[in-house]
């Protein structure tokens, strides 16, 4: 399995134990050729269904709910190697968040990577969730921020650091964090919250861009 698919696989295992509260880690997999299969049919004019976007879905209706309002990718590594002719050797150099304030990229890797998740929760009419990890670090989330608000109007104030991005590439403020801090921030989730907290919010979105 390729290391996307690999990883992939990881994150489906650890969001169905949370999504269950640690009943099941076999509630969520991969979808047909990580969303691939969706586009393919898309342009094709063939009919898709909503689930069939993104790089993960549920495989039982317990889980359902999550994907009914996320579309998720999942992305890691893509650290830079240069070689060396001189030393021969080579030099491996991680993205950095910190790239969509000083780097010179007009593209950084962060928004090549939200960029493909708004497009395909775009196309699915839902909300677009990333996970990503760099090499040799921790999984982290990101979502837009009124997403985030409606996490905290139900949880709390967290207690560890986020970051909001903001730019040209992104429809809407996104708020990242660590992946597992929310999974523990979160613990009690169920249909009942995203229904009263996120659905709100995306109520809330929908209202203010009408007027």
């Amino acid at each position: 399995m390729a290391k996307g698919g690999t990883y992939e696989g990881e994150i489906s295992k650890e969001l169905s134990l949370y999504l269950t509260h640690m009943k099941t880690e076999d509630g969520i997999w991969r979808t047909e050729q990580s969303g691939g299969r969706a586009t393919t049919k898309a342009k094709a004019n063939m009919q898709v269904r909503q689930d069939q976007y993104g790089d993960i879905t549920y495989t039982i209706p317990e889980t359902k709910f999550w994907f009914d309002i996320f579309s998720i990718e999942c992305k890691t590594g893509y650290a830079k190697k240069t070689k060396s002719k001189k030393k021969k050797s080579t030099t491996v150099t991680m993205w950095s968040l910190l790239d969509l304030i000083d780097s010179q990229q007009i593209m950084t890797q962060f928004h090549e990577f939200w960029n493909q998740c708004l497009n395909d929760a775009i196309e699915s009419k839902r909300e677009p969730m990333l996970i990503f990890r760099r090499n040799r670090r921790s999984s982290c989330i990101a979502m837009h921020i009124d997403i985030f608000i409606g996490f905290i109007k139900r949880f709390g104030d967290p207690t560890f650091n986020f970051i909001t991005v903001n730019g040209e590439f992104c429809y809407l403020p996104v708020t990242i964090m660590n992946l597992r801090q929310f999974f523990d921030w979160t613990e009690a989730i169920n249909p009942i919250v995203v229904q009263n907290y996120i659905v709100r919010q995306l109520m809330r979105r929908k209202k203010n861009e009408t007027k």
